[in-house]
């Protein structure tokens, strides 16, 4: 819905300020689907002259009534191939007490690393370390770090170059379980590591 309100904020922009003809176009959200819509308004009348409900299209402002098209190369047609991917984001679960990954998460370990073997543009990487709410608080905590360790360590071994500026690498404990389900349960859905890449 970004790249609506950044095209509706132009739009509005453009005719309020008096222009006869402004450029309205869409791009695709970070997920590369969804676009949203801009209904282009009369500014005497407040009267729709039509609506852009696409991406990579483009419809001038003036006259009475709008006709999207497909844009043409230039302009800002040259903005779509920059648009940011969407986040990979997956989670990998451990056996209780352990930094030992569970035999189903190793696919997603898998899924990983496929996604960097194919695309090493990655510029960000978070790695989030939690435990269930069983034993005390500073001891989750530090398994959850140990965990959140153990991922980075096994992509850094697969060539994941972490620097201080493209990562963060932390153990929040069993503060999201404790929020769930109070102290003492053994959950298996808080016994994890989150790791999301930009």
């Amino acid at each position: 819905m970004r790249a609506a309100l950044y095209a509706a904020a132009a739009a509005a922009g453009f005719l309020v300020s008096g222009c006869q003809t402004a450029k309205v176009t869409l791009l695709n959200n970070e997920d590369g689907k969804s676009v949203g819509a801009v209904a282009v308004l009369d500014p005497k009348t407040g009267g729709e002259r039509g609506v852009v409900s696409a991406a990579d299209l483009e419809a001038r402002t003036g006259g009475h009534k709008i006709k999207p098209r497909k844009s043409k190369r230039g302009g800002f047609a040259e903005l779509f191939g920059f648009m940011p991917k969407p986040a990979f984001e997956g989670s990998l679960e451990f056996i209780t007490g352990t930094t030992t990954i569970t035999e189903e998460s190793k696919l997603s370990l898998a899924d990983l690393l496929d996604l960097w073997k194919r695309d090493r543009s990655i510029s960000d990487i978070e790695i989030i370390g939690y435990a269930d709410s069983t034993g005390d608080p500073e001891s989750n905590k530090l398994l959850a770090q140990q965990r959140a360790d153990a991922v980075r360590d096994f992509l850094a071994n697969e060539g994941f170059e972490f620097t201080a500026e493209n990562s963060e690498v932390i153990g929040r404990g069993d503060i999201e379980a404790l929020k769930k389900n109070g102290p003492g349960v053994a959950d298996p859905e808080y016994r994890k590591v989150t790791v999301v890449i930009r």
